[in-house]
């Protein structure tokens, strides 16, 4: 499993930068103080296993370390970091969706050694879904749509408090359309950005409507979709935006802050056959757009990976 860097202000990609220990898919992949952090997954050393390993790269030093494992073997599951802790949320001990994990959040702490794990019991409910979309903003985690125990696609949206325990009071916005696999990539600007006075937001791209418990699904019907919304917002709305050029089910999203642009990466169309494309949208005005191709694509074609920026 190769890392591939992709500098969006030269429009330059730089290949295999580095290749994971342990190749794994569907894993929680998030950046914390500038390393990357790869937990759980499905790995395949001689049929398909769900993994409870955890492995941290220093892009700084070009090296790899294991950690301590997650207290079970995880797959399909939401990571995000709150403070200096990574939370997981969501996810399935086994390859069906049946087997999704409710109320219970994973709570994984870096340090000096190998890290420290706490196990949480959610003081509101939390709904079993595996393939979750979100990302944490201002250190509420917010979750959307991914599939059920019985394998249907969700629609629905909320958000976790880290502080409190809790889920939100509010009534966050749902989508119109039911899917997982979805890439969604957080937008926080810094008073230091080119774009200070941009609103923080959620993106969220592609996925697949039909539901399936397999992981990897068996079957999928990838989706063009595109939506955001705002989360400073009283009315947690959430805007359909201009659909993505091609269907994609379980792309990557992330955000150039000096180009003010969102980009997605690879995907699939149809189950099993990963994409190199990469598109991209202007933020200025993401309800309208247009969706631009880009002439470089991913050097690996791909698709249930992740996009990650070291400096959020």
């Amino acid at each position: 499993m190769t890392i591939d860097l992709y500098d969006p202000v030269t429009d330059i990609w730089y290949e295999n930068v580095t290749t994971v220990p342990t190749p794994r898919a569907y894993s929680g992949i998030v950046s914390l103080n500038g390393k990357i952090y790869v937990i759980g997954g499905v790995a395949n050393p001689s049929g398909f296993l769900v993994s409870n390993l955890v492995e941290e790269y220093d892009p700084f030093n070009n090296s790899w370390r294991t950690l301590n494992p997650a207290p079970v073997s995880i797959q399909g599951v939401l990571a995000a970091v709150s403070g200096n802790s990574i939370f997981l949320l969501g996810g399935s001990v086994t390859l069906s969706s049946a087997a999704s994990i409710p109320n219970v959040l994973y709570r994984f702490t870096p340090n000096s050694g190998i890290g420290t794990w706490t196990t949480i019991s959610s003081a509101s409910p939390i709904l079993a879904r595996m393939d979750l979309s979100g990302c944490s903003v201002d250190g509420s985690i917010f979750f959307n749509m991914g599939r059920d125990t019985t394998g249907t696609s969700q629609f629905s949206s909320d958000a976790y408090i880290p502080s409190s325990n809790t889920t939100t009071t509010l009534g966050e916005g749902n989508f119109s359309l039911s899917r997982f696999g979805t890439s969604s990539a957080c937008y926080r600007p810094k008073p230091t950005d080119p774009f200070p006075s941009d609103s923080p937001a959620i993106f969220l791209a592609g996925g697949s409507t039909l539901g399936n418990s397999n992981q990897p699904p068996s079957a999928i019907l990838s989706s063009n979709r595109f939506d955001f919304y705002l989360t400073p917002s009283g009315t947690n709305t959430v805007v359909t935006g201009p659909n993505l050029p091609v269907n994609l089910y379980a792309p990557a999203s992330e955000i150039s802050y000096e180009n003010r642009r969102l980009y997605v990466f690879g995907g699939a169309n149809v189950v099993n056959v990963p994409t190199s494309t990469v598109y991209s949208i202007d933020l200025s005005n993401p309800a309208v757009g247009p969706w631009n191709t880009l002439t470089k694509q991913i050097p690996t074609a791909r698709y249930g990976h992740q996009a990650i920026i070291l400096n959020r």
